[in-house]
């Protein structure tokens, strides 16, 4: 799936997330202090329980929690460290990590699904753009501006601007300076790009971006846990198929332009998640999902929202293992429930689209 020193990784070593099923709600305090919520004890106090097979030598630590109407989340580290990624050429207890905490469920007291934090990368079975040589496009209607045209469209949809959609672009994303400089060489030739630039706005910790279409708000409030190029993995397949790895750092601008020119009337939010090589982890992905489910709660969304994640998170079946690994299977099937439970937590609040 993605490419680290030749070998192909699929999740990040030492670390682990742990879904339980739970109706009640933390307060602010006991989401920040693990010993005041009784549901992470239980499961920790299980993992540490004498039992045949048991890890002595492996420790569960907590490192940030996340809630939901009836889910919470624990992202956790396991030591001893193993440093870097996980392939099949080495020894990584992550999968002895998710058997010991499915062996001792029933001990706990409580449901909860566990599963590693898998890497992820920007595109599908191609892992990487382009995906074909470059081809001549048609005339266009205005200098600098190449208009996507959708003519199968029904006709009310043909007329929608996209006002009150708020769309989230969950991508990679470039510095804002970057974005500025790039805009300011367009001259005539990217009007789009200049439309986008020209009111941008940046979301930081303390302000909600609200720029005024056709400008768009940048977020990069995950940059601090985004896994880098040295610590993780590249990724990218040439046009031949050959996983070669390379940069594709605007990607989601990409993806935002397509939807602007879409769209030109919704506001538009690229999210960074993904590094400059389109590879993010599993846990910046879940975490920019709940700041956009919170918002939607806390009412600071009122229309429609749209979440766009031109992204894959699981090995493709070309690139799992033949039996190296007893239960990869089941793992894959069990991470792809748990994301599917998280994207049900939206309800009727979100259109997610890939």
């Amino acid at each position: 799936m993605n490419m680290q020193n030749d070998h192909i990784v699929y999740w990040r070593k030492n670390q682990a997330i742990i879904i339980a099923d739970t109706n009640s709600q933390l307060e602010p305090d006991a989401l920040s202090n693990p010993e005041l919520d009784p549901v992470w004890t239980d499961i920790r106090s299980a993992f540490h329980m004498p039992a045949p097979g048991a890890l002595p030598n492996v420790d569960l630590n907590h490192v940030r929690t996340i809630q939901y109407d009836s889910r919470r989340i624990y992202f956790v580290d396991h030591t001893p460290p193993v440093q870097g990624n996980a392939d099949m050429s080495g020894i990584n207890p992550t999968f002895d990590v998710i058997k010991q905490l499915e062996t001792v469920k029933a001990n706990s007291g409580q449901s909860y699904s566990a599963i590693p934090n898998w890497l992820h990368s920007a595109v599908d079975n191609t892992h990487g753009c382009p995906v074909s040589p470059p081809f001549p496009v048609g005339g266009s209607k205005g200098r600098g501006h190449y208009k996507i045209e959708l003519p199968n469209l029904p006709d009310d949809l043909q007329r929608a601007k996209g006002e009150n959609v708020t769309v989230f672009v969950l991508d990679t994303l470039p510095p804002i300076e970057k974005i500025k400089a790039a805009a300011g060489k367009a001259d005539g030739h990217n009007m789009l790009l200049k439309q986008m630039v020209d009111g941008m706005m940046e979301t930081t910790a303390n302000n909600v971006a609200k720029a005024s279409p056709p400008a768009i708000n940048l977020n990069y409030s995950f940059d601090p846990i985004i896994p880098s190029p040295v610590d993780s993995a590249k990724t990218g397949k040439d046009i031949y198929g050959r996983l070669v790895g390379f940069p594709m750092q605007d990607h989601g601008l990409a993806i935002a332009g397509i939807l602007r020119d879409l769209a030109p009337g919704a506001t538009i939010e690229c999210i960074r998640v993904l590094n400059d090589d389109g590879v993010g982890d599993l846990r910046t992905l879940l975490l920019a999902l709940n700041y956009i489910y919170e918002r939607t709660k806390n009412g600071s969304l009122t229309g429609p929202v749209v979440i766009n994640m031109s992204l894959v998170w699981l090995p493709p079946v070309s690139d799992r293992p033949d039996g190296s690994l007893p239960d990869f299977e089941s793992v894959i099937e069990t991470s792809k429930g748990v994301l599917y439970s998280i994207l049900n937590q939206f309800g009727s609040d979100a259109v997610f689209v890939a």
